[in-house]
């Protein structure tokens, strides 16, 4: 079952938009933390709209999309959370970003990998820790800005992101497949691993660059109390 959060992926499209605007503030980082930063501080604060189906999607994001007071109320809050991030740096900001990839021929460049963390019984989003790995080893990120693994707290809408680290290979277009496994822990829930597969085809460039659209977003995870 999945469930779609109609007013999520409209938020993520405003704050989008605000970020590649050319009248956002000159001391914001453009970062997808700090994307994900101000997409937070809107959910918390905007009212979520939950469906099953895909008939129900359509007919609400068409509804949705020609509210204009939605659109002005979200495009108010995302501009107040802007302004919030640009003020209050992560601390990441001040550290030098230390992951540097070996000089190759090609590289397998991976999406930044995405998801929720909802609780089974509510669907509502939960607190928890998620780590990446491959074989059981914790994934090396782009750079000290991308953490592995990740503490959500309850103020993070359950939402997670990485963005791994590029290999470097000896052939361009080679095509690999990595298997993946996130390793979930939260209190009062039980533990839950979730595997999932990338199938990459390795570039000659290295990618350093964030792309909102180059994204894998996995299915909603949910947890389920211990008994």
């Amino acid at each position: 079952m999945q469930i779609y959060n109609i007013t999520k992926e409209r938020v993520t499209e405003v704050v989008n938009k605000a970020f590649e605007s050319k009248d956002r503030p000159v001391d914001l980082c453009l970062c997808y933390q700090c994307r994900l930063d101000v997409t937070c501080y809107v959910l918390n604060r905007a009212k979520p709209i939950y469906v099953l189906s895909e008939r129900g999607i359509s007919h609400l994001k068409d509804n949705y999309s020609d509210s204009l007071q939605d659109l002005a109320d979200l495009t108010r809050l995302v501009a107040d959370g802007i302004h919030l991030v640009a003020k209050a740096k992560r601390k990441h900001h001040l550290e030098p970003l230390e992951s540097k990839v070996d000089s190759a021929i090609a590289y397998f460049n991976f999406p930044t990998i995405t998801g929720t963390l909802l609780a089974g019984e509510t669907f509502a989003p939960i607190a928890g820790k998620v780590t990446l790995l491959i074989d059981n080893k914790i994934v090396p990120m782009k750079d000290s800005k991308w953490l592995n693994p990740i503490e959500l707290t309850g103020g993070a809408g359950g939402h997670y992101v990485f963005w791994p680290k590029s290999i470097p290979t000896k052939n361009i277009d080679e095509k690999k497949t990595f298997q993946f496994q996130l390793e979930i822990t939260s209190e009062l829930y039980e533990t839950k691993v979730h595997f999932f597969e990338l199938t990459i085809t390795s570039r000659k460039e290295l990618n350093e660059t964030f792309q909102a659209h180059n994204a894998y977003t996995c299915d909603n995870i949910l947890l389920f109390k211990a008994e």
